[in-house]
């Protein structure tokens, strides 16, 4: 049977490593209650499943189980009047696992011996394990700012032991940490109060006075919430957004904003958007995450509005003719699965230009690693050539990333970075790859 070392992370968050040479008041005497004002440590059973679990309690709200080579178990058994004890021969291990022919209608009790000092805690008598355990979880979506509450989240605990219904049934929230011995999971379960990072199934421990608890296990729904300082700003920048138009300043992925009440909502963040005035209202949201029911799913966020103001609106007017269409050459280079794409201006006196690459409709960002990227291979698909040149591409194609009959269209634009004029020259062309080219 493996040793174990069970870490609890209890309510009042923390984590506390219990040592037993620590200068703790043991309780030699054998008290069927924990002792409160005279230890600052005491010893503590959890009884989950098929198991008895013993630790010991070093100040409120934190739980720990020794290692096996710094502390000694002994379990004992109660007979005749109950205030006679047995010792159970073989069990030294932190847990001992329930034995229905021999421990019910019985107390069990555990002695911890560690640093020198005694700790003991005995159970009420056992009337079975309960079976058969449900109940409902009542607090609909939670958001990541709220706690889990079980006197507020759950309601109709029931169980039953041997087919009958018990009475008294309560359910409350745990954290769960165990290990596993001979092909089973040995269960020690700690009621809590946390906030959580995103959905899943949280596990909840049924229990009635005097039988052996039942874990169950519900769903919590959980929404992000979009905080005052985590909110998208619009770009003041209006010499450079197109006339009567405005734009997000940079925005890293994870937001989505809508113009309408119909519903709909967009991740395009990178482009002017048109048809607003001062005084339009934008809603900002975090988009949700995942598939809804699913581990790990988050909700989106409720929205925020942004109130456009006339110093977000832009002014820039291109001078007619600056736009050059296909004034681009594109030159490819193929090495196997690897395609170089390079942007060559045809007019020989334009030299001092900045890139824009646009790849199947996504636009290519020297600092988003997100675009791109691939699972498979664990690195950028699409990159530019150069830390310092982006007038050329790397296309890396062997990856299912990438459909093999697939074409796909880049886009490239070149705009030059200083101008006498101050509307500066703009060039643009398209081209379209497969990726099984010969």
């Amino acid at each position: 049977m493996k040793k174990i070392l069970l870490i609890i992370m209890a309510a009042f968050a923390g984590i506390y490593f219990a040592s037993c040479s620590e200068d703790d008041d043991g309780d030699s005497s054998p008290s069927s209650q924990p002792s409160k004002a005279t230890s600052t440590t005491e010893a503590y059973i959890s009884s989950v499943e098929d198991y008895f679990v013993a630790s010991l309690v070093k100040n409120p709200g934190y739980l720990s189980v020794p290692e096996v080579e710094d502390a000694t178990f002994v379990w004992e058994r109660s007979s005749g009047d109950s205030n006679t004890w047995t010792t159970i021969e073989g069990q030294t291990e932190a847990y001992y696992k329930y034995n229905e022919e021999t421990d019910k209608s019985k107390k069990i009790r555990v002695t911890i011996t560690c640093g020198g000092k005694t700790y003991k805690k005995e159970t009420a008598p056992i009337l079975g394990k309960l079976a058969e355990a449900d109940v409902s979880y009542i607090g609909g979506t939670l958001t990541t700012e709220q706690k889990l509450n079980s006197s507020t989240m759950l309601s109709n605990a029931s169980a039953k032991c041997d087919g009958q219904t018990v009475a008294n049934v309560t359910a409350q929230f745990v954290d769960l940490e165990g290990d596993s011995s001979e092909g089973e999971t040995i269960i020690f379960a700690l009621p809590y109060e946390t906030t959580l990072s995103e959905s899943g199934y949280i596990p909840i421990l049924v229990t009635a006075p005097g039988y052996l608890g039942k874990y169950v296990s519900k769903y919590v729904t959980v929404k992000q919430v979009l905080s005052d300082y985590e909110m998208p700003k619009l770009s003041t920048d209006t010499a450079s957004i197109q006339s009567g138009c405005v734009k997000f300043e940079q925005i890293v992925g994870g937001f989505e904003y809508s113009l309408s009440s119909d519903g709909s909502w967009s991740d395009k963040f990178d482009s002017p958007i048109a048809g607003l005035s001062q005084g339009s209202v934008i809603q900002v949201r975090k988009a949700a995450f995942g598939q809804a029911g699913k581990e790990g799913y988050l909700e989106a966020s409720e929205p925020k509005s942004i109130t456009v103001n006339k110093e977000n609106i832009g002014t820039y007017v291109p001078a007619e003719n600056t736009m050059n269409n296909d004034d681009i050459d594109i030159i490819e280079e193929r090495s196997e699965k690897k395609l170089l794409l390079k942007a060559q201006l045809k007019n020989p006196n334009v030299s001092d230009c900045k890139y824009t690459w646009t790849v199947d409709g996504t636009t290519l960002e020297r600092d988003n690693t997100d675009l791109f990227f691939s699972e498979t291979a664990g690195c950028q698909l699409v990159t530019f050539d150069s830390d310092e040149d982006d007038s050329a591409i790397r296309i890396d194609l062997d990856d299912p990333f990438w459909d093999p009959d697939g074409i796909y269209t880049v886009t490239v634009r070149a705009e030059e970075k200083s101008s006498d004029s101050g509307n500066p020259l703009l060039y643009f062309t398209s081209y379209d790859f497969s990726v099984n080219a010969e």
